[in-house]
């Protein structure tokens, strides 16, 4: 994601607890952040995350929050 220039933030959707998990290891070791849609720590409740480059949270529109 980062190394390539060409993604900025991706939205997945129907998560479970171990999906979550390989997202937040994948996500991380390339240097980005993975949030609930809303926002927050992703937890064993949400079923939706956002994954983007670090700054770009922030930047994303609200209609990003779920």
């Amino acid at each position: 994601m980062r190394e390539r220039g060409s993604l900025g933030a991706v939205i997945e959707s129907d998560l479970n607890i171990p999906g979550i998990a390989a997202l937040l290891v994948i996500v991380r070791r390339v240097g980005g952040v993975l949030t609930a849609l809303a926002g927050r720590e992703p937890g064993p409740d949400i079923t939706a995350a956002l994954a983007a480059v670090p700054g770009l949270r922030g930047q994303l529109p609200a209609s990003c929050a779920g």
